[in-house]
């Protein structure tokens, strides 16, 4: 576990004078992770396991339905890669909207949008 550096708040001296804050100073003088680094693989992980891919129903055009969901909830869906495009959605649920409520209100709108479908 990679501890929080005391660091005092400074001033940064850009185009004009503005405190930065002391978040920004600490998180920039964290050690960084390399691609290569094996905690960098095991935080991909980590993150893989909170994205869901879900196959798209056939008959269903992909890209009307999150153009839909976008437009109409302001819900984004990740189309398919490579060999899936058109036949997968990629959802992430993480951080702060990994919720109850964002899980109901996606599952209601998607519902909703492929009924028109």
């Amino acid at each position: 576990m990679i501890n929080k550096a005391d660091i005092e708040p400074r001033m940064l001296m850009g185009p004009g004078p503005s405190d930065v804050h002391p978040r920004v100073l600490e998180a920039m003088a964290m050690p960084t992770l390399g691609y290569l680094d094996s905690q960098f693989f095991e935080i991909l992980h980590d993150i893989r396991q909170m994205l869901n891919a879900v196959a798209v129903p056939k008959g269903v055009d992909d890209a009307e339905v999150r153009k839909r969901l976008l437009n109409e909830y302001g819900i984004s869906l990740g189309g398919g890669l490579g060999e899936f495009e058109g036949k997968a959605w990629r959802i992430g649920l993480m951080c702060q909207s990994a919720t109850q409520r964002h899980v109901d209100a996606l599952l209601s709108a998607l519902k909703t949008v492929l009924a028109d479908e």
